[in-house]
C-alpha cells in the first residue's frame, strides 16, 4: 500500500509509518509526525476522506479530511493490532487486511470529523508566535 493520497485511500509502508522512511522515527523532519493525539504513537496508516462544512459566512468549504491509525491511542482496533503481530502487510494475508481496511475505512465514515475550532486557533497561533 502507498502514503497519503487523494480519496479513499490507506497508507502503511514496510513496517514504518505511514511514508517514513527506514531508520528515522515518528516526528523527524520528513512531514509524518507523531500522531497527534497523543503525540508519542506511531501513525500506522492514514485514511483521507472528502469532508465538507459550511463557515462562518454561510459558504460551503470543502476539502479532506485524515483519519489515523495510531499504534497507541487505537490498539484495540483490528487493524492496529495486525501491525503490532505482523509488522507489515503479508501478501498472503491479503484478504484479511482487504476485510480490516474496510472495517476500518466504515469506523471513519461513521464518525465524520468536525473541525475543533479551539485546537484550531491554537494551532495558529503557535504558527504565528513560530511554534510550528
Amino acid at each position: 500500500m502507498s502514503g497519503h493520497s487523494a480519496g479513499h485511500s490507506a497508507g502503511h509502508s514496510a513496517g514504518h509509518p505511514a511514508g517514513q522512511p527506514a531508520g528515522q522515527p515518528a516526528g523527524h523532519a520528513t512531514g509524518h509526525p507523531a500522531c497527534p493525539r497523543c503525540r508519542t504513537g506511531e501513525i500506522l496508516a492514514v485514511l483521507r476522506l472528502p469532508h465538507s462544512w459550511t463557515n462562518a459566512s454561510g459558504r460551503p468549504v470543502r476539502g479532506h479530511a485524515e483519519v489515523l491509525l495510531c499504534a497507541r491511542c487505537d490498539a484495540a482496533d483490528p487493524l492496529a493490532r495486525y501491525f503490532a503481530v505482523h509488522a507489515t502487510a503479508r501478501p498472503e494475508h491479503a484478504a484479511l487486511l482487504a476485510r480490516l481496511l474496510h472495517q476500518w475505512l466504515i469506523r471513519a465514515r461513521a464518525r465524520p470529523p468536525a473541525p475543533d475550532e479551539d485546537a484550531l486557533r491554537a494551532e495558529a497561533r503557535a504558527w504565528h508566535e513560530g511554534h510550528l
